[in-house]
C-alpha cells in the first residue's frame, strides 16, 4: 500500500521526452495564480497610478501613452517588483504555458522603467549645459529646445547634435 505512491515520486525524466500534462498543467496554474497575476496586478495598479498623475497639457504636444509623461520615480521600486516576481514565475515554472506572458510583463515593466532612466540623464545633461553657458563657456547646449522646466514631466527627445 506505501509501495504505489512512493514509485509515482521516484519516476526521472530521460532528455529529449516531453513534460506530462500534469505536470505542465501544475506549473501553468501555480504560475498564472501565484507569479504572473500578482506582477500583473502591480503592474496594472502602478500604470493606474501614473495616469492619474498626469494631466493634459494642450499647449504642448500630447504623449501617446498618458504615464509616459508622468513621474516615474513613484513606481520605480513597483517596477522592480514586478521584475522579480515575472522572473520568478518564469524560473521555478519552466514547463507552464504562462511564460511568455511573464516575459511580456517583464518587458512592460523595463520600457517603464527605461523611460524613468532616460528623463533623469536628459535633465542632469541640460543642468550641465546651463552651468556651462552661465560660466561664459563658449560651447552652446545641444538641446536648444528643451526646457528645464519640463524636465521631470517631458518625454520630447532633444535633437541629436550634428545629425539631421
Amino acid at each position: 500500500m506505501f509501495i504505489l505512491p512512493l514509485l509515482g515520486c521516484v519516476t526521472t525524466k530521460r532528455k529529449g521526452e516531453e513534460t506530462s500534462n500534469f505536470k505542465r498543467t501544475y506549473h501553468s496554474f501555480t504560475n498564472r495564480y501565484n507569479y504572473w497575476f500578482n506582477a500583473d496586478e502591480l503592474y496594472r495598479l502602478s500604470v493606474i497610478k501614473l495616469e492619474s498623475e498626469y494631466k493634459d497639457n494642450y499647449n504642448q504636444i500630447l504623449e501617446i501613452y498618458p504615464y509616459a509623461a508622468a513621474d516615474y520615480k513613484s513606481v520605480k521600486t513597483d517596477m522592480d517588483n514586478v521584475i522579480i516576481k515575472a522572473a520568478k514565475g518564469i524560473v521555478k515554472h519552466r514547463p507552464g504555458r504562462w511564460v511568455d506572458d511573464n516575459y511580456l510583463l517583464i518587458g512592460q515593466a523595463q520600457f517603464i522603467k527605461e523611460g524613468c532612466r532616460q528623463k533623469e540623464s536628459r535633465c542632469q545633461k541640460e543642468k550641465r549645459g546651463r552651468k556651462k553657458k552661465k560660466t561664459g563657456h563658449k560651447r552652446q547646449s545641444s538641446f536648444n529646445n528643451f526646457s528645464l522646466k519640463n524636465c521631470p514631466a517631458s518625454t520630447v527627445r532633444p535633437p541629436k547634435a550634428g545629425k539631421k
